[in-house]
């Protein structure tokens, strides 16, 4: 489990960025030397990135997502926006949204996608898909109704005086 004091200390991202790698590697039940070994380095660099003492640079940190099949996006949603992590109930710590790390929406969900085989994994992302599409379609449809709602006065207005005139002009046709 993570410590607070060991990784959350400091306000520099190279800390949480430590700390998401080996929050990750230890969700995914994965072995610092296979990671750093498929890195392509040692597990001593490893275990010095992880607790914040060595400073990983772009490509090390790219190969140490890669080994872990995730991106270095997944390992930077753990951490962003960088803030002082403070301690659940429990003593786990929390992300900027309060959550406890481990039980953050994105790890949860990529723990049951990894548990999913070829299949049912493709038939997830089409879902995902299909209710991005709806709340995209929902949400076009109430800027339409708050856009018809705001002209309505308008139209109502005209109405008004359009309807008076109309009256007119049939009143002296009729008459003529």
């Amino acid at each position: 489990m993570l410590q607070l004091d060991d990784c959350f200390i400091s306000m520099e991202i190279r800390m949480h960025i430590g700390a998401a790698i080996r929050h990750t590697r230890e969700t995914l039940r994965l072995k610092l030397e296979m990671v750093a070994l498929d890195a392509g380095f040692d597990p001593g660099n490893l275990s010095r990135i992880e607790t914040g003492r060595q400073n990983p640079s772009i490509p090390r940190l790219e190969a140490i997502a890669k080994a872990m099949d995730v991106t270095v996006a997944d390992l930077y949603a753990l951490v962003e926006p960088p803030r002082t992590l403070v301690s659940a109930p429990g003593g786990s710590p929390l992300n900027a949204r309060g959550r406890t790390l481990d039980n953050s929406e994105w790890v949860q969900l990529r723990c049951a996608f990894e548990g999913l085989d070829a299949r049912r994994r493709h038939l997830t992302l089409e879902f995902m898909q299909m209710l991005n599409r709806l709340q995209g379609e929902e949400r076009d449809a109430a800027a339409g109704a708050e856009a018809a709602f705001t002209q309505a006065p308008a139209r109502r207005a005209a109405a008004k005086t359009v309807a008076p005139l109309a009256a007119a002009n049939d009143a002296a046709t009729s008459a003529s």
